[in-house]
């Protein structure tokens, strides 16, 4: 055999190998892209309602896909400190409200940068829309749920009338 039956018989057998190599190689770093690309979607999905399980969900993951990326890790570690950290009295809780959306906004904005999307901070910091009403219902649920502690707990009483009955009446 001369060297071109040796160059086609290498050809034959390398072309197919690296083939399924670099198609694993982009079918790799693909589902990492997505992967963080949902933490995005994510974030930016559910800014404004941050007690939501999908917030929650792409926050929890950041550690896990964005290991590599320290300033994407600094930026977390910030918020998340903020989240472990907030304070009792309403006049602190106003100063840490505008801190926390701040480091929400360049966590989101750090990692829009990673995936290469541009994004404006002031747009992360002022959009989304979440209806007034989920508010409403999540503080009445607070509210609802702040009342039955304080009647098991023994600190309130659960007052029982008899329906129609006036006490005042003779």
């Amino acid at each position: 055999m001369d060297k071109i039956d040796w160059a086609v018989v290498l050809s034959t057998f390398i072309g197919p190998i690296s083939a399924v190599g670099i198609t694993l190689w982009w079918t790799s770093h693909k589902q990492r892209h997505d992967r963080r690309l949902d933490i995005l979607r994510g974030l930016m999905r559910s800014r404004r309602a941050p007690l939501s399980a999908d917030y929650v969900l792409a926050l929890n993951m950041i550690e896990i896909e964005f290991h590599d990326r320290p300033k994407i890790i600094d930026k977390f570690k910030l918020l998340i400190e903020k989240y472990n950290h907030i304070p009792p009295d309403e006049l602190g809780f106003r100063a840490w409200a505008d801190s926390e959306i701040n480091a929400k906004s360049q966590l989101i904005k750090a990692i829009a940068n990673e995936l290469k999307i541009k994004i404006d901070t002031l747009d992360v910091f002022l959009g989304g829309y979440t209806p007034k009403a989920w508010s409403d219902v999540e503080l009445e649920q607070q509210v609802l749920r702040q009342l039955a502690i304080d009647v098991f707990a023994g600190k309130r009483p659960l007052r029982v009338a008899p329906e129609g009955f006036d006490p005042l009446s003779p």
